[in-house]
């Protein structure tokens, strides 16, 4: 509370000045600090950067924290081609299959900051880094319709940059991507037919304690 006091003239003193008594002055102020009720942002930042719930087919190992966190939107590339053949040489089936991911990925505001591709590999089109990895384990996903959720090993980095320090990566969350039920057969597979479903995930990149 501002200290005032009232002269003869009944003029009001302030230490900010002279008022009426008819009039007031309004001070107000606001300071806020990280993780204040006043900054939503560190909140939302340290929620994204959390491990989450997964099922312990895809845990990383137990000292693994999370170092980054993208979305990515895009779509599974499949290619038309024959399954195997019987004794004769004839062709047994046909069927769909991956021949990799192309999509954009996403920071935490939505902005774009790299892309997903074959591999399969992540690069960062902020820094220049990248990180190949090989697959490790697999989950069913939670959305029907959906490919799996995966657990990968970082076969390869690039030093400097965000990817440098990853040495394994989740694929959580994810929507659509899986290949066609049908429209795979002698004459797609003959004009080598290829295909794109669209899909979404979520990927979780994680360091461990040797490599900090």
């Amino acid at each position: 509370m501002i200290p005032t006091k009232k002269n003869r003239r009944g003029v009001w003193l302030t230490v900010l000045g002279l008022v009426t008594a008819t009039s007031a002055i309004v001070v107000t102020s606001e300071c806020t600090t990280p993780g204040s009720a006043g900054n939503s942002r560190q909140p939302a930042n340290a929620a994204w950067l959390t491990a989450p719930a997964t099922p312990p087919a895809i845990a990383p190992p137990p000292d693994a924290t999370v170092t980054a966190h993208f979305k990515a939107t895009g779509a599974q590339i499949y290619k038309c081609g024959a399954t195997g053949v019987d004794a004769s040489g004839a062709t047994t089936g046909y069927a769909w299959t991956l021949q990799a991911p192309e999509a954009r990925l996403l920071d935490a505001d939505g902005v774009e900051v790299g892309s997903h591709a074959a591999g399969p590999t992540w690069k960062s089109s902020k820094d220049g880094s990248s990180v190949a990895a090989t697959k490790v384990a697999q989950a069913d996903a939670r959305a029907p319709g959906a490919i799996p959720w995966l657990l990968l090993r970082a076969s390869s980095t690039t030093p400097g940059g965000v990817f440098s320090p990853v040495t394994f990566i989740q694929r959580v969350n994810t929507s659509g991507g899986q290949a066609p039920p049908a429209g795979c057969d002698a004459a797609a597979a003959a004009a080598r037919a290829t295909t794109s479903v669209a899909y979404t995930a979520d990927y979780i990149f994680f360091k461990t304690a040797a490599h900090p």
